[in-house]
């Protein structure tokens, strides 16, 4: 990049997205600034490193020294710190353009995909950085062991998680391109479904004739465009079919015995440290890339038994009144299926019932996908539905967390209308019994985290 003192305003600087890039660009010698509508715990660890963040939008947070303005797709067009930077000719950019211009100065690996990719560009970082490699890292999500989205290396890789949500993932460039899968989310940003796959094929199809494009064939699209699709491709996956392929062995409450075979043959046997079906995918997918740079199988299973987790990925709180508490950013009925599916597979020997505090993030996620909602908790016991965490949006005519809990097909489904007093309620009733799930993408993964924090509860739910 070029070496010039440039100042780095983030707008939003908060966002799981937006926070490691600063990092980075703070560890790189860039000067580096911020806002966001409030100020949490990414905010205020990245106060601690030196950067000075202002609470709330307003044109006087813009820095006379600013020479460039960061937004993402969670920020509007019209916000006051965006217009400033215009008025005052200093360029705006999004956060995608920023990390297209990290990756075009190393070797860029990203990951793209509906469901999975925060766990995989994580796991693909933990064990390059476990081999030695040195990696710069970027997910939209935090590694437990370091609580950040964001690893400056200076090694030649760079591993990113690439957003498909308002196609900046089109503005990267990587030299290995790994999909985990296609989904309906996000279609805000896409006229059709078709409109939708061939953003991911121009997103692999961006990979230089020296690159590779990983592909998880267990999803049906992309297991028929790993046959025609003209780049090198590695696939992986459950699939029969696939050059990396992985047979779950076990799952039990301390993770899932994954065997791995390439080419037929036997390669690897592991016990991964988190449960469930959906991680021993993404972990095929680290696998794949980790081989096609050579790395050992030692090398890459020393990463996998190590590897600490990510935040808010079935993240183990603590015990309330003997209950083990669990946070799951799930919000998506394809990622709400799979959580629910490791926790009964790895918990089922407990004989615990599973508790689930579901909080729909979106009107127009809730809306898009509502049919599946109502159809994707049958692996828990008890369901409480809140009122739709709205991320900005307006609220829509007919649609309620009310209704929502009342059309979902469970046989044991009640609705929090006043979420802090129904918690506390909640707790109350926990017992060593049970298997507690706060899950959402919006506040119920904080208010969770607190109210198990103030039990006086240790965060060990091992």
């Amino acid at each position: 990049m070029y070496n010039r003192k440039l100042h780095f305003h983030f707008t939003g600087i908060g966002g799981s997205g937006m926070s490691g890039i600063a990092e980075i660009l703070l560890n790189n010698g860039y000067a580096v600034s911020g806002s966001d509508i409030s100020i949490g715990a990414s905010c205020t660890r990245l106060q601690g490193l030196g950067i000075e963040i202002v609470r709330g939008h307003a044109a006087s947070h813009v820095p006379e020294s600013a020479s460039l303005v960061v937004y993402s797709s969670a920020v509007s067009l019209d916000n006051p710190e965006l217009e400033e930077a215009r008025r005052r000719k200093i360029p705006v950019v999004k956060r995608a353009e920023v990390l297209a211009e990290l990756m075009r100065l190393k070797f860029g690996v990203a990951v793209a995909g509906a469901h999975g990719k925060t766990s995989t560009t994580s796991l693909i970082g933990w064990i390059f950085e476990h081999a030695g490699l040195d990696p710069t890292v970027v997910i939209g999500g935090q590694v437990k062991q370091r609580h950040s989205g964001g690893r400056k290396g200076d090694g030649d890789f760079l591993i990113a998680e690439a957003d498909e949500s308002d196609r900046s993932f089109l503005l990267l460039k990587p030299a290995v391109a790994l999909v985990t899968n296609i989904d309906r989310e996000h279609m805000d940003a896409y006229e059709s479904e078709e409109d939708l796959q061939q953003a991911f094929e121009q997103f692999i199809g961006s990979v230089p004739f020296y690159g590779l494009a990983v592909l998880c064939i267990d999803d049906p699209y992309l297991e028929t465009l790993s046959k025609s699709f003209p780049r090198r491709i590695v696939t992986y996956g459950f699939s029969n079919d696939a050059e990396i392929r992985g047979e779950v062995q076990s799952v039990d409450v301390e993770g899932t015995r994954l065997k791995v075979f390439v080419g037929g043959e036997s390669w690897l046997s592991v016990k991964l440290p988190m449960i469930g079906r959906h991680f021993a995918q993404n972990a095929l997918g680290a696998i794949a890339v980790a081989l096609e740079f050579g790395l050992s199988a030692e090398q890459v299973q020393g990463g996998l038994e190590t590897f600490p987790g990510v935040e808010r990925r079935l993240e183990p709180l603590g015990s309330v009144q003997g209950a083990l508490c669990f946070s799951d950013y799930g919000h998506h009925p394809v990622e709400i299926q799979e959580t629910l599916r490791a926790l009964r597979e790895g918990f089922h020997e407990t004989g615990r019932k599973i508790r689930v505090i579901f909080q729909p993030h979106r009107y127009s996620r809730t809306e898009q996908s509502y049919s599946e909602f109502c159809e994707c908790f049958t692996d828990c016991d008890e369901l409480w539905v809140t009122e739709i965490y709205a991320a900005g949006e307006a609220p829509r005519a007919g649609l309620c967390g009310e209704k929502f809990a009342g059309d979902i097909q469970h046989v044991n489904v009640n609705f929090l209308e006043n979420l802090n007093e129904a918690l506390e309620a909640l707790f109350e009733t926990f017992s060593s019994k049970d298997l507690v799930l706060f899950l959402g993408a919006g506040s119920i993964g904080i208010r969770g985290a607190h109210l198990v924090t103030e039990k006086g509860v240790e965060r060990d739910a091992a």
